[in-house]
């Protein structure tokens, strides 16, 4: 278990440094610059700034289309697959998150 100074008292919030996908940074903080990044244990979603979530879907759906399956997003920013997780997950990479300056990772 780790823990982490929070950035609010309002909401579970943790100062952001970097995040990845795979072996790509897709966006790093420094100090002066960092992003907050709100922790939900009642939640299995990933909710990105809208710059981000660009950048990831794309990476997602490039792996998608070479193994003919499409993803869709809904006006809302909600991406979905029409796949069971079992036949999919082995197509996606790591995300992760480096809070302070602990890289924490997600498997697919």
């Amino acid at each position: 278990m780790k823990w982490f100074p929070l950035k609010t008292n309002n909401w579970w919030a943790l100062d952001m440094r970097k995040f990845s996908y795979g072996n790509t940074t897709i966006a790093e903080y420094n100090f002066y610059d960092s992003a907050i990044a709100v922790i939900d244990t009642g939640s299995s979603l990933l909710g990105l700034p809208s710059k981000l979530h660009i950048e990831v879907f794309n990476m997602i759906s490039v792996h998608l289309t070479k193994n003919n399956y499409e993803a869709s997003c809904l006006a809302s920013g909600i991406c979905y697959i029409e796949s069971p997780c079992d036949n999919i997950y082995h197509l996606f990479s790591n995300i992760s998150f480096q809070i302070d300056n602990t890289l924490l990772t997600i498997a697919p």
